[in-house]
């Protein structure tokens, strides 16, 4: 199941980062295939993982929108700007597949997280 999830945030992705080199018009469907890790977290986490996966599934959450928002609430649309900042959110995907692990876990994913924007600055996502 989490394979499935992390497939349709790539797909979704894709199918966004696959307009950016077009003119042609952007569709919105490809975002909700963004959440399809979120959906899945609510769903199957339950009892003591519920309040972890809720709190992993904000924070991705937050990042697609922010992610997003250069694309599609902007004056000047920037495709690139919202491939590669859910590029980086891949990461928060897989530690939200991962919520159930000690916090420690959690932290080596924010990390890389974190080099993943950092290495943005130097290397092109795109």
């Amino acid at each position: 199941m989490v394979a499935l999830a992390l497939t349709a945030y790539v797909i979704g992705l894709s199918c966004l980062a696959r307009k950016e080199s077009t003119k042609t018009a952007l569709q919105f469907w490809p975002a909700f295939l963004l959440a399809a890790p979120i959906a899945l977290a609510i769903v199957v986490n339950g009892g003591p993982y519920l309040r972890n996966a809720g709190l992993l599934s904000v924070i991705l959450g937050l990042w697609i929108l922010r992610s997003l928002r250069h694309t599609f609430w902007t004056a000047n649309p920037s495709i690139g700007r919202t491939v590669s900042g859910l590029l980086a959110g891949i990461v928060l995907v897989d530690l939200l597949a991962v919520a159930d692990q000690p916090p420690g876990v959690g932290i080596v994913f924010l990390l890389l997280f974190s080099l993943a924007l950092l290495f943005q600055r130097f290397i092109p996502a795109t």
